[in-house]
């Protein structure tokens, strides 16, 4: 019998004891058991990079995606959100590719750096959610993956005898990206059709 009493004080103890430790790490901000709302801010930030990640590597020029580091942080409440760190080369040629890119007259939004940086490092999660989304950034990623429009910039003549002419069709796979890119080196003989 007083066995049982003892124990019966004891469960109480510990009841007691465990309800203090549970209060205590509740007013220290410790959340034993991650809240809904956190799980679905997590799983808001893994469907963004999956979307981003696509719209890269499908739609833009895929060289864009290894050129693009997709971070995670949080602003001042904790909450996460995405940015896009552009790699050292890809910034070089940005100016280049934006030139280029509202040159073109099959585009009909313009964008400017300033612009395309901003919305690669704030607003690239936005950017590449919403595949109906009117978004003049997301036209020049589509830009930069799509074939090259090229023609040869003066005579030449191939490895295997065909002669050439300034304004002669040059019939690639090679992306506006990579054109723009290489141009000076690679491609020295073409330019763009629209030039």
């Amino acid at each position: 019998m007083r066995r049982l009493k003892t124990l019966k004080h004891l469960a109480a103890s510990i009841t007691c004891l465990i309800l203090v430790a549970g209060t205590l790490l509740v007013l220290a901000g410790c959340d034993l058991f991650p809240s809904s709302k956190a799980k679905e801010q997590q799983a808001a930030i893994e469907n963004a990079k999956t979307d981003i990640n696509f719209v890269l590597r499908t739609r833009a020029d895929g060289s864009i995606s290894q050129l693009v580091t997709i971070e995670e942080r949080q602003d001042e409440y904790g909450k996460p959100y995405l940015v896009g760190v552009l790699s050292d080369k890809l910034d070089a040629y940005l100016e280049d590719l934006v030139a280029a890119y509202n040159a073109d007259p099959s585009t009909t939004k313009p964008i400017t750096v300033d612009e395309v940086r901003h919305s690669f490092t704030v607003g690239i999660a936005e950017a590449c959610a919403d595949e109906n989304r009117d978004s003049a950034f997301r036209d020049f990623l589509y830009w930069t993956g799509k074939p090259a429009d090229l023609v040869y910039n003066g005579h030449a003549i191939n490895t295997d005898g065909t002669e050439h002419f300034e304004g002669d069709p040059f019939v690639t796979k090679t992306t506006n990206y990579i054109f723009v890119v290489a141009r000076n080196s690679t491609f020295e003989n073409f330019k763009f059709a629209w030039e």
